[in-house]
């Protein structure tokens, strides 16, 4: 790739040479002066709004101020920019100067850098040497599609925040909030929590699994109300700290009523039973092997506490249909009509996952030559995209060469 190393200044000379520019791919090269290149602009931006304002009261500019009232960009038609792998360490004091350069972007690729969290679009940046009572530019009012694939991502919080942007399709992996949880979990809770999102990681959010997301996602949410209010002294400050670790708990609740109500009077009569007797949280379900040594078995009813781990499960499905426990991939649906849940993470219980009574179980087996092949293919996707990007940077490079002749 270009060896760009001043990251900022690279881009002014490309918007004087395409300042038509609507796609930029810059991918892994160095963008660390994006920081003070955003703070310049801000001070400038919000000086020239400050005359705007002296101008509109019929006053002169202060001392020192700009001649301009705002800054222009310097990609006017810019809507794709790819930064992935630039050494980005924050939204607010560098990713967010792309919104003010390029105010059209609606596609921006930041894979591969160490943002460690995002804001809401409307929150000003906290490094601003600036205190100024000025009406904050929105960030991004044009961003459908992000991607954010490894990076430092540690709370959910810069999740919930993405609903603040028009986001529609996000691809979202490899980052530490989503180290200890499986992948179908991360999505579910990644749907749940965007209410926005058609495309997750590539694959169509449809409406069935987006309406099952929410409703598990309100199941993890009222037992961790429900714990909270029993260790709270007040139930009123622990709705208040479930509501904002959740700002969409409150509107899917109205959403999904029934849901919530059926949830509601499971958990009161759980409650009720004291947590001494474990009649009020047994599951009557069905598991169904898959696996080929073991399909032709007939599948077998047992009654199991919600509070059974994934990893007891899989030692009882050891014993009824002889398969290590490493090589099993067990999943559950609620109704025949429901989609299937993978029960990915060993450490949580059948009751976090949601499995209710009558839920169904199944036991299938991991396809190694499957995972073999996965493997293989995402090292020639990544292959080939490298490619592309050296391909797309050699042009850039030889129509620069060209222009300076």
């Amino acid at each position: 790739s270009v060896n760009i190393k001043d990251g900022y200044k690279t881009l002014v000379t490309f918007s004087k040479m395409f300042p038509n520019l609507k796609e930029l791919y810059l991918a892994r090269n160095s963008f660390g002066d994006l920081g003070e290149a955003a703070e310049t602009e801000l001070e400038v931006s919000q000086m020239g709004d400050v005359v705007g304002a002296f101008a509109d009261a019929n006053l002169p500019p202060p001392p020192g101020a700009p001649d301009t009232k705002t800054t222009p960009a310097l990609f006017p038609n810019l809507t794709l920019i790819d930064l992935s792998a630039c050494g980005l360490s924050s939204w607010e004091s560098q990713v967010a100067l792309l919104s003010r350069i390029a105010p059209k972007i609606d596609t921006l690729i930041l894979n591969d850098n160490t943002i460690p969290n995002i804001p809401k679009c409307s929150e000003p940046s906290p490094s601003s040497k600036l205190n100024l009572n000025l009406e904050q530019q929105e960030t991004f009012p044009n961003l459908h599609s992000l991607q954010l694939s490894g990076n430092s991502l540690t709370s959910w919080a810069s999740i919930d925040n993405l609903n603040s942007y028009k986001l529609s399709s996000l691809r979202f992996g490899r980052n530490p909030i989503t180290k200890n949880i499986g992948g179908s979990e991360s999505r579910s809770i990644t749907i749940a929590r965007i209410g926005s999102l058609k495309v997750l990681n590539s694959s169509n959010v449809e409406g069935r699994e987006r309406s099952e997301a929410e409703k598990r996602y309100l199941r993890v949410v009222m037992r961790e109300l429900s714990n909270k209010e029993r260790d709270c002294a007040s139930k009123e400050i622990a709705r208040s700290e479930v509501s904002l670790a959740h700002p969409r708990f409150a509107g899917l609740s109205v959403v999904h009523a029934a849901a919530m109500q059926a949830m509601s009077g499971g958990i009161a009569a759980g409650s009720e039973q004291s947590g001494s007797s474990m009649a009020s949280d047994t599951l009557n379900v069905t598991i169904t092997s898959l696996a080929s040594a073991s399909c032709t078995q007939e599948p077998c009813t047992k009654r199991l506490p919600g509070s059974l781990t994934v990893a007891s499960l899989r030692s009882m499905c050891k014993r009824v249909f002889k398969l290590d426990t490493h090589m099993q991939v067990l999943s559950f649906r609620e109704a025949k009509d429901s989609l299937l849940q993978e029960l990915d993470d060993d450490d949580n219980t059948l009751g976090y996952f949601g499995v209710c009574d009558g839920s169904e179980i199944f036991m299938n087996e991991v396809d190694v030559k499957g995972i073999e092949l996965k493997k293989k293919q995402e090292e020639d996707e990544e292959k080939a995209k490298n490619a592309e990007e050296e391909e797309r940077a050699s042009r850039m490079i030889t129509a620069k060469k060209t222009t300076l002749k």
